[in-house]
């Protein structure tokens, strides 16, 4: 994973005044979603989203609201696996639609055939699924067949 993207990622977990200081490489991420995530950063993730909806849907398959009114603070290493999956999707995303939000969440969303007919981000919540995501939008962005 280049440096890029691992500060993408980082930034959309809410960067610094969220994360702390010391996550500021891959190795600092990983430790930090080892140890849980903070609750906040959810917030952060969703927060590109283009409608109320699509936030509420995305935050409650990261993590369901009821489970999150009793969290705490903090996420457990399972939720903060699943949105720093999340989060690293949509950062490649926006880069292959080079910032695009829109389009890249359109992406995103959509029911995708090499997908089974699942939308990206939903298969993404899984790392498996992610790993499938993250190769369909190599492709995408080296022009390959896909």
């Amino acid at each position: 994973m280049d440096a890029v993207l691992v500060q993408d990622i980082i930034l959309r977990l809410g960067g610094a005044p969220v994360l702390g200081h010391a996550v500021k490489d891959l190795n600092g991420l990983r430790l930090k979603v080892e140890n849980g995530l903070p609750t906040q950063s959810i917030e952060f993730v969703v927060g590109s989203l283009p409608t109320r909806t699509a936030k509420s849907e995305l935050r409650n398959k990261i993590v369901p609201r009821s489970t999150l009114a009793r969290r705490g603070a903090t996420l457990t290493q399972e939720e903060s696996e699943r949105l720093e999956r999340v989060a690293r999707v949509i950062s490649m995303a926006e880069a292959v639609w080079r910032g695009d939000e829109e389009s890249a969440w359109m992406f995103l969303n959509q029911p995708n055939a090499l997908l089974e007919g699942e939308a990206p981000i939903d298969v993404a919540l899984f790392e498996l699924g992610a790993r499938q995501v993250e190769e369909l939008l190599a492709k995408i962005e080296y022009g390959l067949p896909v």
